[in-house]
């Protein structure tokens, strides 16, 4: 399936509404229109699932 968004895994990307803190993308799902991240600074954080339209490439 076409990637749409482009993210890829290792990526490093931020939530363009009120999203300072980095996140790494782990995967991505849907054609690359939901993409799975967890924070950078939070080792005990679990991987969460974004709207890859509400991303920002850093």
């Amino acid at each position: 399936m076409e990637n749409k968004s482009g993210y890829q895994p290792g990526d490093v990307v931020t939530l363009l509404e009120g999203g300072k803190a980095p996140m790494t993308v782990k995967s991505v799902k849907n054609g690359g229109m939901t993409v799975v991240c967890v924070p950078n600074n939070d080792s005990n954080a679990s991987e969460k699932e974004f709207d890859a339209t509400k991303l920002d490439a850093n």
